[in-house]
């Protein structure tokens, strides 16, 4: 009985230490995926500034467009 209730912790212990590193990974991509969202709404932001100093620079005018 006592090594079978030594398995048992040294399986929890194990399974214990994977879910812990598992959740360091979510975390890391996590703050990656923040970073990565960040980014593309800088360059969705500066995409909207250029198009529209190019509309302003071109003359033409876009009725019920949102830049």
């Amino acid at each position: 009985a006592a090594s079978q209730i030594s398995s048992s912790i040294e399986t929890i212990n194990s399974v214990t230490t994977e879910s812990a590193a598992s959740i360091s990974e979510v975390a890391r991509t996590a703050d990656d995926l923040s970073r990565m969202t960040e980014n593309l709404q800088n360059l969705i932001s500066n995409f909207k500034i250029n198009m529209k100093r190019a509309v302003a620079k071109s003359g033409f005018e876009l009725q019920n467009r949102r830049f």
